[in-house]
């Protein structure tokens, strides 16, 4: 492969890239964004959108963002399940196409392991119970303390490894915050655009020999992947045809890489890629069918065992009616729904749970409040519970659905959708305007000095349950 050339418009533009980012730098107070206050007007969307990214210093999130989004690092849903192969794969495909030129393939490699470092160091690793464990200093230390390699041999391994690349991680990052300005994008942009202009160069010099077609595929995956990572802030749908296309990229590449080549290290790549594109195939059809999800083997010795919930399935048989399945999923609800629909006139005011699609007309009667921005606001001016419920009386509410685990949400460090909750429970907690409509949580009571389980929101739970509804008099 030819050696990297660079024109004089290529060296002017890459000059005028530096002195943006040195004018930056220069320009920025050095400040921490640690211990800054949230702003409480953007706590909402701290809470429901930045948690796809992450809450590191504001370069980091970005730098790990390929790496959070494979490993579902800061929301493990199925949903956003994209795979491994891309991330496996893509840095191996452009290593291999600078094989004879050795300044790309140093970049290339030095890249890798320095996103790698940066990712892990705000990683997690899974024990022997299928518990998420931190990858700070402390925690590694006391896994790898009492946790021999002959009872967990991946995790002590991959402990191993984490606890090497963490003061790497850590370092960097206390280097980036002090240039970070109120958690902004002060120095974040800059960086990012340099390393756009860096991979830039390489995939150009990847690709040129190729035909006009593959080009135009291979520079439109990288830019299109580049503005997803500079602005999807870490969801994963804004990015879907990335995938596919960097997929395309890899799959061409090592379908015709090997054609009257002897080349020992590209024959074994392909074969490595046929063979865990298998693995993921298998597993993807493993996981789907079964609906295993994390944690939950430890709970449910059925689970991985059928391929369908039984009320799912009887309801397609025609043995149970719709409200026999709600029943089965959220008991008691179907009695609450009923009197809400029997009240078209009535707003709901709806904190998390997905009912709305059981009401009748929710378009219009349903006010959807899933982080309690506008309660935090409403408190201000009614902070009793009395002016609480009359407030949402007067404007026509009558029913609270509430979810309880709206506050499993909140992955920011200062909790503050969590502490909203609390407040919000708080005020129908002994309100003689409010009366419990449904619930599916039961707790422990002592009445005559006699344990009791009963239907209730406060209290010691036996059954955490899912849902609350209040009915306001």
């Amino acid at each position: 492969m030819k050696s990297l050339k660079l024109s004089i418009f290529d060296i002017s533009a890459i000059a005028v890239l530096l002195a943006g980012v040195l004018l930056n730098l220069a320009s920025s107070e050095a400040t921490t964004a640690e211990g800054q206050p949230v702003n409480p007007e953007i706590a909402a969307v701290r809470v429901e959108i930045q948690r796809y990214m992450g809450y590191e210093t504001t370069p980091m999130r970005y730098l790990s963002l390929a790496y959070d989004a494979t490993m579902n690092i800061n929301e493990q849903v199925a949903l956003l399940e994209i795979g491994f192969l891309v991330l496996m794969f893509l840095p191996l495909v452009v290593l291999l196409g600078f094989k004879n030129n050795p300044l790309p393939r140093f970049l290339v490699i030095l890249s890798s392991i320095l996103l790698l470092t940066i990712a892990s160091s705000n990683s997690y690793l899974l024990n022997d119970k299928q518990e998420k464990i931190k990858t700070d200093s402390k925690n590694l230390e006391e896994f790898l303390a009492n946790t021999s390699f002959e009872q967990d041999p991946f995790g002590y391994l991959t402990a191993s490894g984490y606890k090497l690349a963490g003061p790497v991680g850590e370092s960097l990052e206390r280097m980036l915050s002090q240039f970070v300005k109120n958690d902004q994008d002060t120095i974040t942009y800059p960086i990012l655009l340099s390393l756009v202009a860096l991979f830039s160069l390489l995939a150009f010099s990847r690709v040129r020999n190729q035909h006009p077609a593959i080009q135009g595929l291979c520079l439109f995956s990288f830019i299109y992947t580049f503005f997803w990572l500079l602005l999807s802030a870490g969801i994963v749908w804004y990015g879907f045809l990335a995938l596919p296309l960097l997929w395309l990229c890899i799959v061409r590449f090592f379908a015709t890489s090997t054609e009257g080549k002897k080349d020992m290290d590209r024959h074994l790549s392909r074969y490595a890629f046929y063979a865990m594109t298998f693995v993921f195939i298998a597993m993807g059809l493993g996981q789907r069918f079964t609906g295993i999800k994390m944690g939950l083997a430890m709970e449910d010795p059925m689970i991985g065992k059928r391929m369908f919930d039984p009320a799912h399935l009887k309801y397609i048989c025609g043995d149970m009616d719709e409200k026999k399945v709600i029943e089965a999923f959220y008991p008691d609800l179907t009695r609450a729904l009923d009197e809400i629909n029997r009240d078209r006139s009535a707003l709901i005011y709806n904190v998390g749970t997905r009912f709305n699609f059981f009401i009748a007309e929710n378009d219009r009667r349903i006010f959807k409040d899933n982080q309690l921005d506008y309660f935090n606001q409403m408190v201000k001016k009614f902070p009793t519970k009395q002016e609480f419920t009359a407030a949402l009386s007067n404007a026509g509410v009558k029913f609270v659905m509430v979810d309880y685990y709206t506050p499993s949400a909140d992955k920011t460090p200062e909790q503050s959708l969590v502490e909203r909750y609390k407040n919000f429970m708080y005020l129908f907690y002994e309100n003689p305007q409010v009366e419990l409509l449904a619930t599916d949580r039961l707790v422990k009571l002592n009445v005559n000095g006699q344990q009791q389980i009963v239907k209730g929101v406060f209290g010691d739970a036996h059954q955490f349950g899912h849902y609350a509804i209040f009915k306001i008099k």
